[in-house]
C-alpha cells in the first residue's frame, strides 16, 4: 500500500512517500511555511518519483498535539485528497504512535515541546506486553511533568523525547529517577506511517468530514 503521509504538527512540516515497513522519501517543508510551502513539496514529491496523485492508495495525517495552525493546514489537506481521490484516511496521535510503537516496560511518557516553557504529554503503562494510556492528554510544565512522574516511582519511567529537543535530556537527568529515548524525525514518520497503516487495514478508516485535529492546549497568541 502506498501512503502518503502528512506531518505539519511542528515548525518544520514533513510530507513523506511510503509502505508498510518503509519511509523512501520524505520533503520537509520551511519553518512555519506549510501554508505556502505543502503543495509544491507534494508536487514534487510526487513528480521526483515518476507517480501521479492517483497512485496513492491511502492518506496518513498526524492529529497533534503540536501547532494549531500547522495542524489544521495538514488536517485540511489530508480531508481534501481523501475526499477528491477516494482514498482511506487514517489520523494518529503523534503520543499515542510514540508509546504504542517502543518495546520499553514500565511507565512511559512521550514528551514534546509545546510553548511558553510547556509539554505536551500523556503517561501509558506496559504490562505483560500491553499497553495502555493511564492518563489524559496533558499540558503542563517541566515542573508539572516532574510531579506528575515522581508519582509513579519507584516503577521505571521512560521518556520519549524528540531528537530535536535533546536540551531536555539535561533536565531529567538532574533528577536521576528516569530514562530518556530520543525519537529521530525520520522515525517518527515511520512510526507515523506504520501505526497510520494498521489503522488502514484493521478497517479502522476515519471520516473525513468529522476528523479533527487533537488539540489539547489554547493556541499561542503571538
Amino acid at each position: 500500500m502506498l501512503v502518503l503521509v502528512i506531518d505539519t504538527s511542528g515548525n518544520e512540516g514533513s510530507l513523506c512517500l511510503g509502505r508498510k515497513g518503509k519511509v523512501f522519501d520524505i520533503k520537509r517543508l520551511l519553518p512555519y511555511s506549510s501554508s505556502e510551502s505543502i503543495f509544491p513539496a507534494l508536487d514534487k514529491l510526487i513528480g521526483e518519483n515518476n507517480l501521479k496523485i492517483r497512485d496513492l492508495q491511502g492518506i496518513i495525517v498526524n492529529l497533534g498535539p503540536g501547532s494549531f495552525t500547522g495542524l489544521r493546514i495538514g488536517l485540511s489537506l489530508a480531508k481534501s485528497l481523501s475526499f477528491s481521490l477516494n482514498l482511506p484516511l487514517a489520523g494518529v496521535s503523534l503520543l499515542d504512535s510514540w508509546a504504542f510503537s517502543t518495546h520499553k516496560k514500565g511507565v512511559i511518557c512521550p514528551l514534546r515541546q509545546a510553548y511558553k516553557e510547556r509539554f505536551y504529554g500523556a503517561f501509558y503503562k506496559r504490562d505483560t506486553g500491553e499497553i495502555s494510556k493511564i492518563t489524559e492528554y496533558l499540558f503542563f510544565s517541566f515542573e508539572e511533568v516532574m510531579e506528575k512522574a515522581e508519582q509513579f516511582l519507584p516503577q521505571k519511567v521512560t521518556f520519549l523525547i524528540s531528537s530535536e529537543n535533546k536540551k531536555i535530556q539535561d533536565k531529567i537527568k538532574k533528577t536521576r529517577s528516569f530514562f530518556t529515548y530520543f525519537i529521530e524525525n525520520s522515525l517518527s514518520l515511520k512510526i507515523l506511517l506504520d501505526s497510520g497503516i494498521k489503522k488502514i487495514e484493521e478497517g479502522k478508516i476515519d471520516k473525513f468530514y468529522t476528523l479533527v485535529p487533537l488539540y489539547i492546549s489554547p493556541p499561542e497568541i503571538r
